[in-house]
């Protein structure tokens, strides 16, 4: 069962980081957190008891945390805490050595924070961020080899992030956390990689599976 998303995400010179988590049955929440700098910026819970006691099934609330999740960083992107930002944070600070906007600084104080940003958006694409997926679900016992086939891509165009370094970790209550795996994705996106779980009496257990590539990264959370 995946129980988390976490993504950066660079927007007007900042970087957000997004989590969003399944709080579980017996809280049965999706809860998702937008961080700048440690801070947390903006915070959405959803419940999904209703859905439960209408039966819904684990793929209909894994698209639920998919959706919110897709939600807040478009948000981001869109702009709707560019405000809230700046108030806390203050203006990005132009890097050294960057030229003065014609009509020198008294222009430059009068533009208002939708001019920058359009401006922004108008000399640099809007970024994709990464997305990574598990191909399909499959059953991870303790002590076994399972195949896990994972795929990485960009968010909007749906286009495959080849050469993409993926990672899968476990991490328990009982042990240090241990690298199972490592690979790269191929020209489609995608890796199928062998893991084996180390059996284990008791505790719990996940796996964390990241992949990386041109400075953005994705991450997955599996409840065992």
């Amino acid at each position: 069962m995946i129980t988390g998303y976490n993504t950066d995400v660079r927007h007007a010179g900042r970087s957000f980081h997004v989590q969003t988590e399944d709080k579980g049955e017996s809280n049965p929440y999706i809860e998702s957190l937008i961080y700048v700098g440690g801070q947390v910026l903006a915070a959405k819970r959803t419940d999904y008891a209703e859905a439960l006691a209408d039966g819904a099934e684990e793929k209909a609330i894994t698209e639920l945390m998919d959706r919110q999740h897709g939600e807040m960083i478009s948000a981001i992107q869109n702009g709707d805490y560019d405000a809230q930002v700046v108030e806390l944070f203050g203006e990005v600070k132009p890097s050294a050595g960057s030229a003065e906007p014609k009509g020198g600084a008294a222009a430059a104080s009068e533009r208002t924070l939708d001019e920058v940003i359009l401006d922004y958006l108008a000399t640099e694409a809007e970024s994709e961020r990464m997305v990574l997926q598990l191909e399909e679900e499959v059953e991870i016992v303790f002590g076994v080899t399972t195949a896990l086939r994972v795929r990485t891509c960009l968010s909007k165009s749906g286009l495959p992030i080849s050469g993409a370094e993926v990672m899968i970790k476990m991490i328990s209550t009982l042990t240090e956390p241990r690298v199972l795996a490592t690979g790269i994705t191929d020209d489609d996106g995608l890796l199928q990689i062998p893991v084996q779980l180390p059996e284990l009496a008791r505790g719990n257990s996940a796996l964390i599976i990241t992949a990386g590539a041109n400075d953005d990264r994705a991450e997955l959370k599996y409840l065992l």
